[in-house]
């Protein structure tokens, strides 16, 4: 849930730092912003501004610039939103253990860093982050993965919904008339002719095709394809539909050059998949975009509840608000 305002990192953690926990309502002295009780400090600020100047090759926009106020209010929204986002799982009790961080850390080490702590390390640094502060964006992560599981599992779709779906996309469950050929093609009459008298010899299709074929996407493959009534060109499919099974076609001229068509099974009929035979794939379907509605719906709510009305330090409120009066902060560093 939390975007990535930041530069991306080399490694699976979100630019995010510790706010301060839930409390008072009021800016503390310190404070450069207060959502819904949790109090986002100056020195929570300043840390994800020096891992950003790490990540910048040490050198941040001048201060005062337009990129450098850019930077500053993403840098405010990332550490409000991250604030709104742990006050809500406090109220949900929602708890991380060490081993879970443990775990965690592990995996990010295994699948990234080749299983080597120290090569982990060393880039975290390069990064401008500690291993303490790295663990401390990991617990988050874990807390975020929790909060998104909460908010899914009421999700449900109904058999009513699945029925509704199914009926308004059926077209999509339906495939046309199709059939397994193989062909050889080649530019001229003369060239397919020869070749015919070669598959009439007992020549193996399959190897001729390989050999002969200019349709190299279906030559490579002993000429395979598989043919939906309506995919390709006329001529070559008044054949293909009315070959038997095993039969080999005479020289078919069409806008492409002569094709040797051979039959390599029997014609599958147009056919619609029946609700039961998709009721898995739309529960999946439905099931995914009702989650990220309720994902989304939560975000939104979040946001109005705890980001659009939390409190700021002058210098620190974003664009279009005011900042709280007697803020401790009045410009920024």
């Amino acid at each position: 849930m939390t975007r990535r305002l930041l530069a991306a990192t080399t490694i699976a953690l979100a630019a995010v730092a510790a706010a301060g926990c839930g409390g008072s309502s009021k800016l503390a002295s310190g404070d450069i912003a207060q959502v819904c009780g949790e109090h986002v400090t100056k020195a929570n600020y300043d840390q994800l501004l020096n891992q950003q100047k790490a990540q910048l090759g040490g050198k941040l926009p001048k201060a005062g610039t337009t990129q450098y106020e850019t930077l500053k209010q993403q840098i405010v929204s990332l550490l409000a939103q991250k604030a709104a986002y742990q006050h809500k799982a406090d109220q949900l009790d929602i708890k991380v253990s060490d081993k879970e961080v443990d775990d965690q850390l592990q995996l990010i080490i295994s699948q990234q860093f080749g299983g080597k702590k120290a090569t982990f390390l060393k880039a975290i640094k390069k990064q401008g982050y500690t291993e303490e502060q790295a663990r401390a964006v990991v617990r988050f992560n874990v807390v975020e993965k929790k909060l998104h599981d909460k908010i899914i599992n009421d999700v449900k779709v109904s058999e009513k919904d699945e029925r509704a779906y199914y009926a308004q996309n059926k077209a999509s469950y339906a495939t046309k008339e199709q059939r397994e050929v193989a062909h050889i093609l080649v530019k001229t009459k003369a060239k397919a002719g020869a070749i015919e008298k070669q598959i009439a010899a007992g020549g193996d299709f399959a190897k001729l095709a390989k050999k002969y074929s200019i349709d190299t996407g279906s030559g490579a493959n002993g000429g395979k394809l598989t043919d939906t009534k309506g995919l390709y060109v006329k001529p070559f499919e008044q054949v293909a539909f009315k070959l038997k099974t095993g039969e080999v076609s005479e020289p078919v001229k069409s806008q492409f050059g002569y094709h040797i068509i051979k039959a390599l099974k029997p014609t599958q009929p147009a056919h619609t998949q029946s609700f039961d035979e998709v009721k898995a794939q739309i529960a999946a379907t439905l099931s995914g975009k009702k989650q990220q509605e309720a994902v989304t719906k939560w975000v939104n709510d979040v946001k109005k509840e705890c980001v659009d009305k939390a409190k700021y330090a002058a210098g620190y409120n974003p664009p279009g608000t005011k900042a709280t009066p007697g803020s401790a902060f009045t410009k920024t560093s």
